[in-house]
């Protein structure tokens, strides 16, 4: 599994930043301020297999991690180590959004011809 310095670095990057978009990794990892130059750059390494085995192995160690947290003697650590392993496994909870709309409806007559009433 050879990889450059910079493709270490931007997997290293995806790594530690799970939020954070391949873009925003190569823009941090690799010599470009140009968002397309980046993406492009991201698109391409994400399709190389020994950056993909690299980012396989990593993840894999963070699953058992998670795993192994879930029995810490920390509550607080243990839930939410629980909770992302029921997350992963079984979907996040949707959540029910309710909303109310009113409609408004106005005819003008613009056109100067309207009657008088009186």
């Amino acid at each position: 599994m050879n990889l450059t310095r910079k493709q270490k670095a931007f997997a290293d990057h995806l790594l530690d930043n799970p939020k954070q978009s391949a873009t925003k990794a190569a823009l941090a990892t690799y010599d470009t301020d140009k968002h397309y130059v980046a993406k492009n750059i991201a698109s391409e390494n994400l399709t190389k297999p020994n950056i993909q085995l690299y980012l396989d192995k990593h993840i894999e160690k963070a699953k058992n991690r998670v795993v192994e947290l879930i029995d810490s003697t920390k509550e607080d650590i243990a839930l939410r180590a629980s909770d992302s392993v029921l997350d992963r496994s079984l979907g996040k909870a949707t959540q029910r959004l309710e909303t109310q709309s009113t409609v408004v409806t106005l005819n003008l007559d613009l056109s100067g011809d309207a009657e008088e009433t009186s």
